[in-house]
Order: C-alpha cells, then sequence, then structure tokens
C-alpha cells in the first residue's frame, strides 16, 4: 500500500477539520528540479507498509490523501491518468477544502460523478474537487485537459474507531525492579560537510553529508537566491546522505545543504555547498570567409568574416601585390567584422583579409577576398508574375510582380476590354511593385499588368492577372507565412506555414542561388506544413518555400524564408503556449496569452482587420506583455492578435494569430 508523505516541508498544518501535512505557503520548494512558489500543500507517494485501517480491492491501489474526524479521503493510482500530484488543500477561491489535481495543459472540464455544477473550481493547469462533492463510497473523476481525457477514482470511507483501552488492575511488585544504568543519547553532529562541485553541464553531481546521532533522517534543501531562500528539493537522494542530480546549465551557482533530525527531533544544518557549471571555452576559428566583391567605381562595397572564440579582435589587412605584401588599412570597420569602403579606380586587384585574435592571444587569419571593377548592371527580367485573384466586392486585392535589374521603376496598367485596351492606373501602389486597392463591385472581370522599366530605359511587361468576384469559399489562401531562421549548426531548425482551403497538399522547395532556382525538396515534413531537419554548415544562406495546393488543383505558393547559419546567442526563444481564439459578448472584457522561454524577452502584440493581409502594432492594455487585455466593442469582431516576441540578442518569432469574436 502507498499512502501520501510530504515531501517539501517538515511541518503540520491543520485546516478547519482536515489535517494535512505542509508548510508556510510564502517559503519557495522545488520540485523534479523546479522551484515552486505557488501555496499548495504538494504531497507525493511512497512506499510504506499497509495498515488494516487502509482499504483493498481488487486490481486497484487507494493511497490516502488525507482525513477529517469523520472521514478517509483515498484515490485510486492504478486509475491515475494525470500527474501523481495530489494534495488537500484550500484553495483561495473558497473557504471550503478540496482535493487538488494537477495536469500538464489547461483543463476545459471536471465533473464528480457526471455532474460538474459546483462541485470543483478550475485554475489554469489544475483543478480542485471540493470534499463536500464526494457522496458515494467510490466517486468517479473525469478530467478534460488539451486533447486528453482522464479518469480519477476517489474513494471516502469512516475512520475506523478507537476504543479506549481497558484498566487493567495494578498487582503488587513481587520483588524490586533492578534499576538499568542510565545510556546517554549519542550527540547529533555533523563530521564531514557537503563540499563544492564543479562539473560540465548535462553530467552527474553529487553531494555527500557524514552526521552522527539516533536514528537519523535527511532532507536536502536548494537556493537559487544565494542562500537568501532554501526549499527542500526532490532530486534523488534527498532523503539520504548523498543527494545526485544532472546538473542543467541554470543550476550554476545553486547552493545545497542538508538538514538532518535525529529521534529526539533535534535539528542540525550542514553548511551551503555550492554547484559550478563548467565554462567550455570555445575554440578560435573562422566559420564565415570573406567573399569576393565586384563592384563599380564610386559604389561603397564591403567584406565580411565569421569567427568563433572568447574576447574576439578583428584587424582588416589588405594587398596591392596579389598577397607578396600585407599592411593594416584604417578604412571604416577595420576593427570590425564588416569592412566597409568607396571603390576607387586603382581598387582593381587589391585584397582585403582579417586576423582575429581571441583573449588568450592567439590568432588565425581569414582567406583573401579579391576586389573587381565593373558595371554591376543585371539582365531586366520578371522573376514572379501576377497572378489571378479571386474575391468578393469590397475586399482588399493585392496584385505582385517581382523583377530584377538596375535603378528599377514600376507602372501598373489596367484592362476592362479583356486586354484589347490598356490604361495606366492610379490605384494605390501604381508605381511600386504591389499594387493594392479595396475593389468595388464593377471591377470584376478587370485585367492588372505592370510594365518595368531599369535604369537604362529597357522594359518589360508582366502577364495579365484577372480580377474576379464571387464566393471565396474553398479558395486555397496563406494565413501565416514562413519566417526567416537563424541558428547554429547542427541544430534543428523548422519552418512553418498555414494556409485555409479543401484539401490542401503541401510540397516544400528550397533554393541554394537565392531564389534564382528551385527545387522540391525531400528534408522531414517536406509534404506537411511544418518543414523541420538539423541544419549543416552548407545550408547557410538557403532560401524555403511552400506550394500548397488544394482539392481543385488551385495553388498558392509562400513568401521565402531564409536559413541563417551561425554562432548560438543564447538559448533560442521557444513558444511553450500559443495565443488562443476568443469568443465574448460585446462589451466584455477578454485577454490574448502567450507563454515563452529565451533571454531577455520583449513582446509587442500586433492586431489586423485584414484577415492577417496586414498588421499593425497595438498600444491596448498590456501590448507589451505577454498578456494583451481589451474591452471587446461589437466592431472588433473578426480581428486577428499574434504576439511579436525579441530576446536579449534581437532574435524575434511571431505567434500563430488568433481569432477574436464578438458575439
Amino acid at each position: 500500500m502507498k499512502k501520501f508523505l510530504a515531501i517539501l516541508f517538515s511541518v503540520v498544518v491543520t485546516l478547519g477539520a482536515i489535517t494535512v501535512l505542509g508548510a508556510n505557503v510564502n517559503d519557495p520548494y522545488e520540485f523534479d528540479g523546479d522551484v515552486i512558489t505557488n501555496p499548495f500543500w504538494w504531497l507525493y507517494t511512497t512506499e510504506a507498509p499497509e495498515t488494516e485501517t487502509e482499504p483493498t480491492t481488487v486490481g486497484a491501489n487507494w493511497v490516502l490523501v488525507g482525513q477529517n474526524s469523520n472521514n478517509n479521503y483515498y484515490y485510486d493510482k492504478a486509475n491515475m491518468t494525470v500527474n501523481e500530484v495530489v494534495s488537500i488543500q484550500q484553495p483561495g477561491w473558497a473557504s471550503e477544502l478540496g482535493i487538488y489535481l494537477n495536469v500538464s495543459e489547461a483543463i476545459t472540464s471536471v465533473t464528480v460523478n457526471g455532474v460538474s455544477q459546483n462541485v470543483a473550481s478550475i485554475d489554469g493547469a489544475g483543478a480542485v474537487v471540493y470534499l463536500s462533492a464526494l457522496t458515494q463510497d467510490v466517486n468517479e473523476v473525469i478530467v478534460k485537459y488539451g486533447n486528453n481525457t482522464a479518469k480519477v477514482l476517489f474513494k471516502k470511507e469512516a475512520l475506523s474507531e478507537t476504543e479506549a483501552p481497558t484498566e487493567k488492575p495494578t498487582e503488587a511488585p513481587t520483588e524490586a525492579p533492578t534499576e538499568k544504568p542510565t545510556v546517554a543519547p549519542v550527540e547529533l553532529k555533523i563530521t564531514s560537510q557537503p563540499q563544492d562541485v564543479m562539473v560540465k553541464a548535462g553530467t552527474t553531481a553529487n553531494f555527500n553529508i557524514k552526521a552522527q546521532g539516533e536514528g537519523l533522517k535527511y532532507q536536502w534543501q536548494v537556493s537559487s537566491s544565494n542562500g537568501e531562500r532554501w526549499g527542500n528539493t526532490s532530486l534523488a537522494g534527498n532523503k539520504t546522505t548523498t543527494l545526485t542530480l544532472t546538473a542543467a546549465a541554470n543550476y550554476d551557482g545553486r547552493l545545497y545543504r542538508c538538514i538532518v533530525t535525529d529521534k529526539y527531533g533535534k535539528t542540525v544544518t550542514s553548511n551551503a555547498a555550492k554547484l559550478s557549471i563548467e565554462k567550455s571555452q570555445a575554440t578560435l576559428k573562422i566559420t564565415g570567409q570573406p567573399q569576393d566583391v565586384k563592384a563599380e567605381v564610386g559604389s561603397t562595397t564591403s567584406v565580411s568574416v565569421k569567427a568563433e572564440g572568447e574576447g574576439l579582435k578583428y584587424q582588416w589587412q589588405v594587398s596591392s601585390s596579389n598577397g607578396e605584401r600585407w599592411g593594416n588599412t584604417s578604412l571604416a570597420g577595420n576593427k570590425t567584422t564588416t569592412l566597409t569602403f568607396t571603390v576607387l579606380s586603382n581598387y582593381e586587384g587589391r585584397l582585403f583579409r582579417c586576423i582575429v585574435t581571441d583573449k588568450n592571444g592567439k590568432t588565425v587569419t581569414s582567406n583573401a577576398a579579391k576586389v573587381s571593377l565593373g558595371s554591376l548592371q543585371t539582365e531586366l527580367k520578371i522573376v514572379k508574375q501576377p497572378e489571378d485573384v479571386k474575391a468578393q466586392a469590397g475586399n482588399t486585392v493585392t496584385f505582385k510582380v517581382k523583377a530584377q535589374g538596375t535603378g528599377l521603376t514600376y507602372q501598373w496598367q489596367t484592362s476592362s476590354s479583356n486586354g484589347a485596351k490598356w490604361g495606366n492606373t492610379s490605384l494605390a501602389g501604381n508605381k511600386t511593385a504591389t499594387l493594392s486597392f479595396t475593389a468595388p463591385a464593377n471591377y470584376d472581370g478587370r485585367l492588372y499588368r505592370c510594365i518595368i522599366t531599369d535604369a537604362n530605359g529597357n522594359t518589360v511587361t508582366s502577364d495579365a492577372a484577372k480580377l474576379s468576384f464571387g464566393s471565396i469559399t474553398g479558395t486555397v489562401k496563406i494565413t501565416s507565412q514562413p519566417t526567416d531562421v537563424k541558428a547554429s549548426v547542427g541544430k534543428i531548425v523548422s519552418f512553418k506555414v498555414v494556409a485555409e482551403g479543401v484539401g490542401l497538399k503541401y510540397q516544400w522547395q528550397t533554393s541554394s542561388s537565392n531564389g534564382a532556382k528551385w527545387g522540391n525538396t525531400s528534408l522531414s515534413g517536406n509534404n506537411t506544413a511544418l518543414l523541420s531537419f538539423s541544419a549543416p554548415a552548407t545550408y547557410d544562406g538557403r532560401l524555403y518555400r511552400c506550394v500548397i495546393t488544394d482539392a481543385k488543383g488551385n495553388t498558392v505558393v509562400s513568401e521565402a524564408a531564409k536559413l541563417s547559419i551561425g554562432e548560438a546567442t543564447g538559448d533560442p526563444i521557444i513558444i511553450n503556449a500559443q495565443p488562443k481564439d476568443v469568443s465574448v459578448a460585446a462589451g466584455s472584457a477578454t485577454s490574448f496569452i502567450v507563454e515563452a522561454t529565451g533571454e531577455g524577452l520583449t513582446y509587442q502584440w500586433q492586431v489586423s482587420s485584414s484577415n492577417g493581409e496586414r498588421w499593425g502594432n497595438t498600444s491596448l492594455a498590456g501590448a507589451k506583455t505577454n498578456i494583451l487585455q481589451l474591452v471587446a466593442p461589437s466592431n472588433y469582431n473578426g480581428r486577428l492578435y499574434r504576439c511579436v516576441i525579441t530576446d536579449k540578442n534581437g532574435n524575434t518569432v511571431i505567434t500563430d494569430a488568433a481569432k477574436l469574436t464578438v458575439r
């Protein structure tokens, strides 16, 4: 039989008629390596001999949670599919005591014996089943959380009665007892203190203690505040003379101590021992060499180097003798990773290289990059044609064209005669690569094309794209584009696209020629909405896009996202919980929440009233926090909200869009 014992505290707290093991709710505690500060009395199961007062049933394992003056409360561990963390507690939102359940995701419903009203309280990923709701011998509790459903059986039984002992008659001693010599108790003291430990991240660390005394018990504690606050730890060996843990990188500087208690209740506390994580020294090496440049006289250009190491310093050098002689240059950025300069007529054939020095004085020299003079004129051509648009009258529609060349200018034209006659349009963006406007009903069937002119007066005309009105049901549409990714060599990277349509199929493509040529990729997830793979150094600069096809054969191509391979700049930003869609009555208060981890995170919420086509920063309450708060008027119906999260190194990640429905 298992019964509940406290792991995080050492005192008993009595609440009303319920007695539970507990501690000061303001103390911090550690549970499985994570410090817990929320005010619950956390319990766990441990092996203990069976007692006659605890019930046993075939196929079940009843575990005692707590008791009051009339009843024992058990749960059936054989049917326990939520976290094995259960306690008796008095939640702050109610005066009544209950049994607390903790799960890994937000709870959506709780029923006790098929009834949900007034029997349980839900708070985030936890729920309290009130003791008053347990109305029979065995009670069935159904918990729904995330996409999961869990069943927990609770049993309420009357306490066994304890009879008063019958008084035995006093008998006269036949002879005086022999007095036994008094044995002095063994003094409680620590004979060997825990010692500081230094290990590499991810390896095992041990803290040891030796003590003398009678009936000794041990409780290891941890502090992540340099000893200002302490909490019991549940790590392996937390109640023995040796505490064992796997040292995570964020454990650096944590303190560990042990409280030893003898059978008389006396305690002694050990010295604090410090856990230090070894800092691996990065090897000095160049990870990105300078590249040759071709530039026109008078233009500004640059060469760059990438390196790894500690305390790096840079010095660019120049050679006008094809590398026979080198000298330090004083051009702009000569002591940084990027050297920038204006190209002069005598720079033809000059070489530039960089000497990189680390904090230990070690140096490494980059390859030489060559400067060539010449025209940068690029052939004028269209690389992506405008596409047909199907919309409803009054919608905002957009036509786009992509072209390459030098000094490009754009002029959009329109035709209402199916291409027989064309005229320049003055709609928004008519002289840019993107034409965007609100389309009235009489625009149905109009054609749009773009005339592109380069710096030399050469022109090219795009294909004509058609605007059609009607129902857009079933049209394939991208609602969230792939975003650029920056990662270190060997890390798992992902590109994601979100689209709407019927019977969608996905095909990811890649380009190592900056978009000039594309080919289908066979990487993991290449036929799904999520492409995920381990990135080698040779993938630096590659582009990824997704071709999406619906059941009718309509296709749409996502924007291209770039993969950059470079030095890791700290822990990546990880979104642990995306914002959820919200439905509220007009005038009601609501909120959108995102949960993320990373270094020095900042938040900026954005809003879209165009179904995700355009986004802008919002100034609503909490716009720069992880919780956006608003009162929803009726005209907010259908708005989308997302959050741009930035870490201390400038890396950003954008959440999924969540929809606001105002009833």
